[in-house]
């Protein structure tokens, strides 16, 4: 019985939809090919009207014709229309076929689209005057016999001849046959619906234009079906107002061949059954077996084990099946290997993959939070734990929640909370750029960046990024006080030359006029007092000049811990044997490039320094170290130096300094001591030989928590005990001054005059010149017959370097000898100019100093 429901489900479900389309678009065609006939018939009626409306007789306007028009319009209207009319072109009747006309002006919108185009214009359907018939109106313009002269021939047609041929068809058919104008008006029905009537409502209507056929129910609450098709009569379609055909069946008579049908297959299918249940039986038992073993494969292969294998019944199509499915279990068992190796690859993979994202996110030192579209965090780096977590918490990472992060940021984020920072742009493209401060310590600053995780045009998630700014603000801070004492450096050396200048000129007349005094005199007392103050004032000198790195160091290696322990006695004996004294010297020291005198000098200074701040029970600690340290300097226009260096750190337990104090001690005369009790050029002089050796100074510092100051200098290069050969002076007894000539170049006079003065009187011969271009063209007017040039280091128009340059290159056994308020580095001068000058002698130079060097350079080159 299950087949015959089975096979009569198949049929109802596929075959009668199949049927009512085949029925249906029969029927629609034959509608068509009437819509067809209908319009052709219409044309060609108007066609007609148009060629018998091009008789010469309707166009002649002659009064004489009149008569022979009006009896040809008689009779066409007898023959095929209700009426006809010629007009002019102000639209009055000219002749009609009726035989009373009167002087009726036609202002029908058709006659005048007709007469505009020049084309046949066909009104809309109309009822004639008595109801009884549907007319239309048919506007032919003609050209007159006149010139610019132009008519119309207005027809009126009525529809009777289609309504026969429409009453013949639907006799055939056997349903209602109804035809509509564009606005729904009936023209023709089939069934009792009155002419120029609406056809149904606007719905109804508007549902039957919409689909050529379907279903709706009458007024007689009767289902029908529908078919329709668009009727274009003669240039109808030009205007777009089509009429509409429409069929009615109603919807059991339309399906009862369906019916018909349905019960002879029922019956056929019923006789059958008899014939089918002995031969479906013994199938049954056939086929069953071998399904049911397939199925227990099947079922033992869905849960992965693919060895149940089906066995052959002797059924060939049967055995066919067992072998596809046998072999399809050989082919899935080998790809679900490969899956398995595939996969365990690629998780292998993953995971290296993972562990080297995990690593790299690790070794970023900015801190990283990552979160997926749901506002759970899915990372979090070490140097975002390392840079907001407190020692006593357990950090974030995988597994916490977003509102973990508001007690580890509380101290960062306001009045806010994580959950309104972090989930709010997670839907957003934009990147966001902002700045954090500190609650607690205003110096503590963090750059904050994120940006969206994006999959293609999908946002999936948002990774945040944040730098610790505190470090780049405190190396911002270092290089602006670099910076400072640069310039600061800058005038204190110039100062400092200037100075020289001064000195040399009173240290220079004093010393001329001291001779000439008788030493138990109150003026020889004066001036040799002035002359101690003159000491003085250079020892003054000096400290700017090594604060402004214009001094000359003796570079040589040196071992800090050896200075340091040198300066031990010394600094016992100085210090208040209530302070304690610490030394942590490292093992092994790396040794530095550096003065060893003014290493030891700074250390002192340091200390007596650390002394002065330390009250009584205090203690202080000097500790020398090798240390690795990455730096940024912007000395030299270097940017970056070695990162291995020796770090001296003089350590003390005193006030401290508030940061305000800190910020202004290594400027020049600087000072917290008393009135008297320092000059302010301590640490200012530290700083600048400290950075003349490549090297920096630190302070850290707190009121009330001691004070620590550390020198860092760059590993040396050569060990200690390396030093370079130092040349020597050949010296004569048989020297003559008288028979030398030296030309003396400074372009400050009252030097020039000393100096002048001094060396006639030991007998040499003098030249002068104010510049050194003055200089260069007296030796290249003597040919270079002098004994030796002194060049003022700075000079104007043409300074001692580019002078000596230009001797030396013209006249290289020339001696030079540069004479200068800064010390000069004679290594530097080489490597920049190529030469190194015979001699140097700094201002303010003693007399007999001067005297020395201008005999040594001399002798030097006579040897």
């Amino acid at each position: 019985m299950v087949p015959i429901i089975v096979l009569w489900t198949f049929f109802a479900y596929y075959t009668t939809p199949r049927i009512v389309e085949d029925k249906s678009s029969s029927h629609l065609h034959a509608l068509q090919q009437v819509a067809q006939l209908l319009e052709s018939h219409l044309s060609d009626s108007i066609k007609d009207l148009e060629m018998i409306c091009s008789s010469p007789l309707l166009i002649d306007e002659s009064e004489e014709n009149r008569e022979q028009r009006r009896n040809e319009l008689v009779r066409l209207n007898q023959m095929m229309f209700r009426e006809l009319f010629l007009l002019n072109k102000q639209g009055f009747i000219v002749d009609s076929s009726s035989p009373s006309f009167g002087m009726i002006q036609e202002y029908s919108p058709y006659f005048k689209q007709a007469l505009r185009s020049g084309k046949t214009t066909v009104s809309e359907p109309y009822r004639s005057e008595d109801k009884s018939a549907i007319l239309l109106s048919c506007y032919i313009p003609t050209p007159g016999s006149k010139e610019r002269s132009v008519r119309a021939i207005k027809a009126v047609r009525e529809l009777s001849t289609e309504w026969g041929f429409l009453r013949s068809v639907s006799k055939e058919s056997g349903g209602d046959l109804t035809l509509v104008d564009a606005d729904g008006n009936v023209l023709y029905s089939s069934s009792p619906l009155p002419l120029f009537s609406k056809f149904s409502s606007n719905n109804v209507l508007d549902a039957i234009r919409a689909g050529e056929t379907g279903l709706f129910v009458n007024q007689e609450e009767k289902e029908m079906r529908y078919f329709s098709v668009p009727v274009n009569s003669y240039k109808r379609e030009e205007n777009g107002r089509e009429w509409l055909l429409i069929s009615m069946i109603p919807e059991a008579e339309f399906s009862w061949n369906l019916a018909r049908i349905n019960r002879g297959f029922a019956a056929v299918l019923l006789g059958t059954l008899f014939f089918l249940i002995p031969i479906c039986i013994y199938f049954v038992r056939k086929t069953t077996s071998p399904l049911i073993v397939l199925s227990k494969a099947s079922k033992a292969a869905g849960e992965g084990n693919y060895g149940s294998k089906v066995p052959h019944f002797g059924l060939k199509e049967v055995d066919e099946v067992g072998d596809a499915f046998n072999s399809m279990l050989d082919k899935v068992a080998a790809s679900q290997k490969e899956l398995e190796s595939e996969v365990s690859k690629q998780t292998r993979k993953l995971s290296r993959t993972l562990s080297t994202l995990k690593s790299s996110n690790n070794a970023i030192e900015d801190g990283l939070l990552i979160f997926d579209r749901h506002g759970e965090i899915l990372d979090a780096n070490s140097a975002f734990n390392q840079l907001f977590s407190e020692e006593n918490q357990t950090g974030i990472g995988n597994g916490t929640n977003i509102d973990d992060l508001d007690e580890t940021l509380s101290d960062w984020l306001d009045e806010r909370s994580s959950r309104e920072i972090f989930t709010k742009p997670l839907s957003s493209q934009e990147v966001i750029e902002e700045e954090w401060s500190h609650a607690q310590d205003t110096r503590r600053a963090v750059s904050v960046v994120s940006a969206p995780i994006m999959n293609h045009k999908e946002c999936i998630g948002r990774i945040w990024v944040f730098r610790d700014l505190t470090r780049y603000r405190a190396l911002e801070e270092e290089l602006r006080q670099s910076q400072k004492m640069e310039a600061i450096g800058t005038l204190a050396g110039g100062v400092a030359h200037d100075f020289n200048n001064l000195l040399t000129a009173i240290s220079g007349n004093l010393s001329l006029c001291l001779p000439q005094l008788n030493d138990k005199s109150e003026s020889y007392d004066l001036i040799s007092t002035a002359l101690s103050v003159t000491g003085r004032a250079t020892g003054l000198v000096k400290q700017l000049l090594s604060f402004s790195r214009k001094s000359t160091l003796e570079i040589k290696p040196c071992d800090l811990g050896e200075i340091a322990n040198e300066t031990r006695n010394i600094l016992t004996h100085t210090m208040d044997p209530s302070i304690e004294m610490e030394f942590d010297l490292t093992k092994d020291l790396w040794s530095v490039d550096a003065d060893h005198n003014q290493m030891a000098q700074i250390l002192m200074n340091l200390c007596v320094n650390a002394r002065d701040a330390v009250e009584r029970d205090g203690k202080i600690t000097i500790r020398v170290k090798n240390t690795t340290r990455s730096v940024f300097l912007s000395d030299k226009g270097k940017n970056e130096v070695d990162d291995q260096f020796v770090c001296l750190e003089v350590i003390d337990t005193g006030s401290g300094m508030p940061l305000e104090v800190q910020k202004k001690i290594f400027d020049p005369f600087f000072t917290t001591k008393e009135q008297g009790k320092g000059t302010g050029l301590g640490l200012s002089t530290c700083y600048g030989i400290i950075n003349q050796h490549n090297g920096w100074m630190e302070c850290d510092s707190e009121a009330g928590h001691g004070t620590t100051m550390r020198v860092y200098l760059p590993k040396g290069k050569l060990q200690v005990g390396e030093e370079a050969p130092v040349e020597e002076i050949v010296e004569s007894k048989d020297f003559d001054p008288s028979s030398h000539t030296v030309l003396i170049a400074d372009d400050e006079p009252t030097v020039r005059s000393i100096a002048e003065i001094l060396l006639k009187r030991a007998g040499y011969q003098i030249v002068t010149a104010n510049n050194g271009a003055e200089a260069l063209k007296i030796v290249q007017e003597r040919d270079g017959a002098l004994d030796l040039v002194m060049l003022d280091y700075t000079m104007p128009i043409m300074d001692g370097k580019e002078t000596f340059k230009q001797i030396s290159n013209e006249f290289p056994e020339l001696p030079v000898m540069i004479c200068s308020g800064y010390l000069c580095d004679f290594k530097e001068f080489e490597t920049t100019k190529g030469l190194i000058p015979r001699s140097f002698v700094q201002k303010p130079y003693p007399l007999k100093d001067l005297l020395s060097q201008v005999e040594g350079s001399i002798l030097n080159i006579a040897a």
